[in-house]
């Protein structure tokens, strides 16, 4: 799991930062993508 620690920028140069924050956006996006399938939940049998 990714900590608050490992999410830390430091003074890195602009292009680290942006692909920092690019592969922050693609796990949150990927977790709401993941968290809205799984409270889909299909009651008919």
């Amino acid at each position: 799991m990714v900590t608050l620690h490992a999410l830390k920028i430091y003074n890195d140069l602009i292009f680290m930062k942006m692909e920092k924050l690019e592969i922050m956006i693609k796990l949150v996006s990927n977790l709401l993508y993941e968290f809205e399938y799984a409270t889909k939940v299909d009651v008919d049998f």
